[in-house]
């Protein structure tokens, strides 16, 4: 079998998942006045780069330069997208030059492209491209001379710009290049979009530098923000940089909420969406297997006690990870003779989600394989666990399962509850704890080489 797996590159497949969701937040661009900031939010792993991704598509009609490739396709409609990853330019002293610079490239290419690479001759475009030169000098901290700013048009008379202070000269000669730039002679007024993706990951003190840029530079006519962030981690870095109070507690909030004009939240994935995609991707890497029978084992039995356990976390990220692990273990039964059977397919599901969610059982398990009966106890509602058999094992910190309590207030995400409890239960109503034992320790020799 192929060893293809899933990488971490977005989604750029609008899928059933993301399809209303991404539609919506491309109207709400579409029929926005700017300025407008608006933030895509979701915990690690929620899929906020993906969605974001497939509204640039969607928008601009190329995909986002994840690895550096530029496409010459040119922009669709009224709409020209910049794609910023922030954490890339945490380390720089203005991580809003860094963006500048961006936006200063994407128009350059876009003006190749239309004179079909010849020079740039368009006087009025070189005097834009000079303003942002002007302006990434300012953003720099040198000094720069804004009496010999290029003019920016009839209604704006010397004697007024020499009366403004410099951060207004700035403002206004950034509103005018990019007023210059996204204009177009056969499709009018066009809006500039700026996508800026992963700000939650730089560390708080660049990621406050670029929103206080983005205030200052950004908040401008024919310009629209989206930001991809985890709204709460970016409120607790606002918070601490901003400082608090027991008279403010809000303060991390009311920053992003004055910055955002609106914010739009994902979706949870549920256990059917998880399960069907399971199905998808071990699907194509099957495709890539020239016989397959002799994997022994289709997509969809995988699938099938997937939904009947909800073992899964509401994390696309998690669940790419646990599919790459189930390609492995089945990649590995190319060394049997038999093929895997219905305890060899609940095996794998289960140890491929302790590999990928609960790390410590996971090795347990494959330091003494015996351990199986203690987690057979725990998923067990009427086995009361003293706190101190289960404090510092690889169950410390995780709630025994209880099918008749409610657990209020339990994130679709978290890990607290041993989400495979039913895969365990259903084999010891069966009466095959043993055999399962020995399925699990015959796929954790495979998976380790040991024939």
């Amino acid at each position: 079998m192929s060893h293809k797996t899933l990488n971490d590159i977005p989604y750029m497949e609008t899928d059933d998942f993301y399809r209303h969701f991404v539609s919506q937040i491309a109207e709400e661009i579409k029929q926005s006045e700017p300025p407008k900031t608006i933030a895509i939010t979701g915990y690690w792993g929620s899929g906020k780069t993906s969605a974001l991704a497939q509204v640039y598509q969607k928008l601009t009609n190329r995909p986002p330069p994840f690895k550096g490739e530029i496409s010459d396709n040119q922009t669709k409609e009224h709409f020209v997208g910049i794609w910023f990853e922030a954490w890339r330019y945490q380390n720089e002293a203005q991580p809003i030059v860094a963006l500048l610079h961006s936006i200063k490239q994407e128009f350059t290419r876009l003006q190749k492209l239309k004179g079909s690479m010849k020079k740039l001759v368009d006087v009025a475009f070189l005097g834009s491209l000079s303003i942002f030169d002007s302006v990434i000098k300012a953003a720099t901290g040198a000094q720069t001379d804004f009496k010999n700013l290029p003019k920016l048009g009839e209604k704006y008379e010397k004697d007024n710009l020499l009366s403004m202070l410099p951060t207004d000269m700035i403002h206004l000669a950034l509103q005018e290049a990019i007023s210059a730039l996204v204009k177009d002679k056969k499709e009018g007024k066009r809006k500039l979009i700026i996508f800026i993706d992963d700000l939650d990951r730089c560390q708080p003190e660049a990621a406050l530098k670029l929103l206080e840029g983005l205030k200052l530079y950004l908040s401008i006519p024919n310009c629209v923000i989206v930001m991809a962030i985890d709204q709460s981690q970016l409120e607790q870095v606002v918070k601490k940089e901003l400082g608090d109070n027991a008279s403010h507690h809000f303060v991390g909030v009311e920053y992003l909420e004055k910055l955002c004009q609106d914010a739009h939240r994902l979706p949870l994935m549920s256990q059917e969406q998880g399960a069907n995609l399971i199905e998808k991707e071990l699907n194509q890497i099957f495709k890539q297997h020239e016989n397959v029978v002799e994997i022994g084992v289709t997509a969809s039995e995988i699938k099938d006690v997937v939904m009947e356990s909800a073992c899964l976390p509401a994390n696309p990220r998690r669940v790419k990870m646990t599919i790459n692990r189930m390609a492995s273990y089945l990649r590995n039964w190319k060394y049997q003779d038999e093929a895997p059977n219905a305890l060899a397919v609940k095996g794998i599901t289960l140890l491929s989600c302790l590999y990928v969610s609960y790390r410590q059982i996971y090795e347990q398990l494959e330091w003494d394989i015996n351990f199986y009966d203690k987690l057979d106890d725990f998923t067990n509602e009427s086995f009361e666990f003293a706190d101190e058999a289960i404090e510092n094992s690889p169950l410390d910190g995780i709630r025994q399962p209880k099918p008749s309590v409610e657990y209020i207030g339990v994130h679709p995400s978290s890990l607290n509850i041993f989400r495979p409890q039913k895969i365990i239960q259903d084999i010891g109503l069966a009466g095959q704890q043993s055999d399962f034992k020995d399925v699990l320790k015959q796929l954790i020799r495979l998976y380790n080489g040991h024939q």
